[in-house]
């Protein structure tokens, strides 16, 4: 389980590669309002967009749990990031480093083995949900070409939330196919403070890159830090609530010094 689905972990905003084909736009963007003004409310709850801006990198630091088996397996984990588009993620557990970036759009992981292989673009795709989703938010807000929906009420992690889906890009390979599923992400806002409570999407392990399964990443323990709400706590999980991963962070630092290296295989 470890191998099929890690490399579509982790925290920043990425674009498709080329190899999804393109078709023209058939109608305008979806523009409800109401959606509109919800995400509007959540920026404002992390601390406004000047303060989502002024983010330029990050650094951080804690603890990892995967579960490999029910108990799960337990070490340290290091993530960065810089931009839109370069996010950096190493992990140690069990004695065994592993790392994984995306950059410009690719990416390339280590693996348990030592050996380096490039991502496939579902598995860069779906970094999206894991990498500071706040930003996908203030670009949905300030886009007018991405589709921004209300979809009603739920309950997520036992909390009322209003749920809000973003599409990405007005183009994909064929109504309903495997691009259009990858740039579609539902948003569950808690009802009452605005905080982003979970992101859903589809998830591609390398066993099913042509058939997604439903995938959720929650985010929780929210702290200041320099003038903006970070989470301490990701988790995520697919099909039916079937753990994959826990994070639980001791530090985080804004505007980190980060090096050109990071996101190079």
């Amino acid at each position: 389980m470890w191998s099929q689905w890690l490399g579509s972990l982790l925290f920043i905003t990425v674009c498709l590669t080329s190899s999804l084909a393109q078709q023209p736009k058939t109608a305008a963007p979806a523009r409800d309002p109401l959606a509109l003004q919800i995400l509007q409310q959540a920026v404002g709850a992390v601390g406004g967009l000047q303060a989502i801006d002024a983010v330029q990198t990050f650094s951080a630091s804690g603890r990892v749990t995967v579960y490999r088996t029910e108990e799960g397996t337990e070490g340290e984990i290091v993530m960065k990031g810089r931009g839109l588009q370069e996010f950096r993620v190493d992990t140690h557990l069990d004695g065994i480093d592993e790392w994984w970036f995306i950059a410009k759009g690719g990416g390339f992981r280590k693996q348990a083995d030592g050996k380096i292989r490039p991502l496939i673009y579902q598995e860069v795709a779906n970094i999206r949900s894991f990498c500071l989703p706040w930003v996908q938010i203030a670009q949905a807000i300030r886009d007018s070409e991405v589709d921004v929906s209300f979809l009603g009420t739920a309950t997520r992690e036992k909390r009322p939330t209003l749920g809000i889906r973003i599409y990405a890009a007005r183009t994909h390979v064929g109504p309903g196919g495997i691009g259009a599923k990858l740039l579609e992400k539902d948003f569950y806002i808690d009802s009452q403070t605005f905080q982003l409570v979970s992101v859903d999407d589809f998830s591609y392990p390398m066993d099913r890159i042509a058939d997604g399964i439903r995938r959720r990443v929650v985010f929780s323990d929210y702290r200041a830090v320099q003038g903006t709400l970070f989470p301490f706590a990701i988790s995520e999980q697919v099909g039916h609530r079937q753990r994959l991963m826990a994070i639980h962070l001791n530090e985080v630092q804004i505007n980190a010094s980060v090096n050109n290296h990071d996101f190079e295989p």
